[in-house]
């Protein structure tokens, strides 16, 4: 069942009222019953001015399309006021440390600005209507649309840079203890090895800033309400599976004898427990302004980019809509051979590791005990031919997950 929009409204007195569908809203803001200078949210959390909200207050759209043209507000923009825009979105509005201490932001905003991007950055702007990207030029003072395919193609560039700043580093860091081990068993000097530390300091933060300001891709979304919503229930589908106590990719073998039977506390198979990764950390070489979730299994990773799903599978880096990812939940009751029970577990009965055919323990086994029968849950995230299975402890997280995940296609619509 999907999660249908809903919107809440903050007047200037603080007081909170909702939640409203769009249609609602609408009238409301056509009867006058909600100003411009109030705000709007989803979630309670994040809340945007509602003259900001676009086809909400058609006298603000038509006097904004009026006095300031698309053209003017995105395009013809110096190169300081672009810079600005880069920080604005990338350190004072990142919802990775945007409510961080000021004096933290202040440090980021000085970095942000040391390593600018040679290439300039990208403003991906995701609303009902559609998606359009402009890219910004810091030496040309230019803004220009960019198409999808060469976004994309941009995008899978810059993930495919090689990663050749750890290697620098590590050759750094070799010479550096190299020489340090030559003064130590020689004629040590401290004033010499507090410079000499010095030297190879600068140099990693020199490779840093290069590294960054030449391969690096930076993405700011601006994002309207609907699509912010949209990401919002993404995250919580992905908070309900990061709170299991557990969550695996898992194989499942059939016990196919008796001696497999007996070892495994009478179950017909045996479930093994392969490590994945339920993540909310940086698509690697790339720079976003909002969280983005994901999954991985050993060479396989799937974000989920408000606009559409971002596929690593080894070396190949492809975009996939929405539309094509199908999602279904289920269980599965297996025995815990390992007798490990966590606090999300539901076991269902007892059994003993070593057992008889009547339910018994082996009296053959000195070292014998009980082992649980667990319900698990199984989530089933299948993205372009490409099936992923996760076992979770908590049954009901798949289903949770599915019941708060919105209808993925309708993200932009």
């Amino acid at each position: 069942m999907w999660v249908t929009m809903q919107y809440y409204v903050r007047d200037a007195k603080g007081r909170v009222a909702g939640p409203f569908s769009v249609d609602a809203l609408k009238q409301a803001a056509r009867d006058g019953r909600i100003l411009p200078s109030w705000h709007i949210s989803s979630t309670q959390q994040k809340w945007t001015l509602a003259a900001k909200v676009p086809d909400l207050f058609s006298t603000v759209d038509k006097t904004l399309a009026a006095e300031v043209s698309r053209v003017n507000r995105y395009r013809d923009l110096t190169r300081n006021e672009q810079i600005a825009l880069f920080v604005d979105k990338f350190v004072f509005n990142n919802e990775h440390f945007k409510d961080s201490m000021p004096w933290l932001q202040n440090a980021r905003a000085w970095w942000a600005r040391l390593t600018l991007p040679s290439k300039g950055f990208v403003i991906a702007e995701i609303s009902p209507t559609g998606i359009k990207h402009v890219r910004y030029d810091f030496e040309r003072e230019q803004a220009a649309d960019v198409g999808e395919d060469e976004f994309e193609r941009d995008l899978r560039a810059g993930i495919r840079q090689s990663n050749w700043f750890a290697g620098f580093a590590f050759v750094v860091a070799l010479i550096w203890g190299g020489w340090t081990i030559v003064d130590l068993v020689g004629q040590f000097s401290l004033t010499f090895g507090t410079l000499k530390f010095a030297l190879f300091l600068t140099l990693l933060v020199l490779g840093y800033i290069y590294k960054t300001k030449r391969t690096k891709v930076f993405i700011g979304y601006v994002l309207a309400p609907e699509a912010e919503a949209k990401l919002n229930q993404i995250l919580s589908a992905f908070a309900t599976l990061s709170r299991c106590s557990g969550v695996w990719a898992f194989q499942v073998q059939a016990n196919a004898n008796d001696k497999q039977w007996k070892y495994n506390a009478g179950g017909l198979f045996s479930v093994a427990k392969l490590p994945i990764a339920i993540f909310n950390r940086p698509i690697p070489n790339l720079e976003t302004n909002i969280d983005v979730c994901g999954v991985a299994y050993r060479q396989l990773a799937i974000y989920f980019l408000p606009e559409k799903l971002l596929v690593i599978d080894g070396t190949q880096i492809r975009h996939v809509p929405y539309s094509q990812v199908g999602i279904a939940q289920t269980h599965l009751e297996y025995v815990e051979t390992q007798g490990h029970v966590f606090p999300d577990s539901m076991i269902l009965e007892r059994r003993w590791k070593y057992i008889n055919r009547d339910g018994s323990p082996d009296r053959r086994f000195k070292s014998n005990f009980q082992v649980p029968l667990v319900r698990c849950g199984i989530l089933t995230l299948d993205v372009a031919d490409l099936p992923m299975s996760l076992l979770t402890t908590d049954p009901n997280a798949p289903g949770s997950f599915c019941q708060t995940l919105p209808k993925l296609d309708r993200m932009t619509r």
